[in-house]
């Protein structure tokens, strides 16, 4: 989503927020409601702002037109990199991230069955594993079921594998953190 910072140090960012993502966001926080929210600045250059915020004002009405809330964060900007009237991104999390086993999007297959990914077994041998999907981001999709940590997915070449065929498989990089 996109933000307007309006003020120097700290800085304030308003952004709008769906109601119902508001609501979720809430949950999420507890107690706390918003307030236990971490906000985080990305930049034009999709860098992460390193210096994280709480939101500090949610207004009491929702836009009739658009279904959302205008929210606003408060971020310490001791070296004055944000400036008044600069478009950010903003990410909202809780205050305890949740971890989740993150797979490439071009990983997964689809069948009447629902979503698969192909695994090379102990043998080298390709199989189909079901999985049951969480949210997806930045090319990548959460995994809730399924598959586990260290399991080998197969990620390229997917085209031209079959289940139980041998597998000559190779490490990819690690996908991006956080």
């Amino acid at each position: 989503m996109l933000a307007t910072i309006v003020s120097l140090d700290p800085v304030h960012v308003a952004f709008p927020v769906s109601a119902r993502e508001l609501l979720e966001a809430q949950r999420k926080a507890g107690a706390n409601g918003a307030a236990g929210l971490v906000v985080r600045v990305r930049m034009a250059d999709g860098s992460l702002y390193p210096e994280p915020g709480r939101i500090d004002f949610a207004d009491v009405q929702a836009d009739r037109n658009t279904d959302t809330v205008l929210v606003r964060a408060r971020l310490p900007n001791p070296r004055a990199e944000l400036i008044d009237g600069q478009t950010v991104r903003v990410v909202v999390e809780g205050e305890r991230p949740e971890r989740a086993l993150m797979i490439p999007q071009a990983s997964l297959q689809l069948d009447q069955a629902g979503a698969f990914v192909l695994v090379v077994d102990r043998e080298s041998k390709a199989q189909v594993r079901r999985v049951k999907l969480g949210a997806a981001r930045a090319g990548y999709a959460a995994v809730l079921d399924g598959i586990a940590e260290g399991d080998r997915v197969v990620v390229q070449g997917i085209q031209r594998v079959r289940p139980g065929q041998p597998v000559v498989a190779t490490d990819a990089p690690p996908g991006p953190r956080g």
